[in-house]
């Protein structure tokens, strides 16, 4: 008996939960995003483009994400990293980010050899348009 007074009550105050759709979005930047030139800080607004017409965005809306985690390549292979959050187009606010990171250079052990290891900066980041996509969401209301 109570195990259905349980079940009777989570079904009563269950039915008004709903959960929002969500709809892929695909983007790409509008113009390189690359670490190597320094110019990009935390804090800066990145454009880019929507690739696909959705029900609220359209394709060649442009969506801007702000940089929030920034860091540079360093010696002993420490490969740059960019994280881009808050994203939105106008009114309509995106779900998800945009993260990458430079490709770690390769050698078989630079522990060994430090002055090889100093020498073994890590990878840049180049995010191009149209090559880099990135897919992140829009809550179907």
């Amino acid at each position: 008996m109570r195990n259905y007074s349980i079940l009777a009550i989570s079904l009563i105050f269950g039915m008004g939960v709903t959960f929002a759709k969500e709809i892929a979005v695909e983007i790409t930047p509008v113009s390189e995003i690359t670490t190597c030139r320094d110019e990009i800080q935390e804090g800066d607004y990145i454009d880019f483009k929507v690739l696909n017409d959705t029900q609220n965005l359209k394709k060649g809306d442009i969506v801007t994400g702000m940089v929030t985690h920034l860091e540079d390549n360093g010696p002993y292979g420490k490969s740059a990293s960019i994280l881009i959050e808050h994203l939105s187009s106008g009114n309509i606010k995106l779900n998800g980010n945009v993260y990458a990171d430079g490709e770690p250079a390769r050698y078989k052990d630079y522990y060994e050899n430090l002055s090889r290891g100093l020498l073994n900066r890590g990878k840049e980041i180049h995010i191009k348009p149209n090559r880099d996509v990135f897919t992140v969401y829009m809550e179907q209301k």
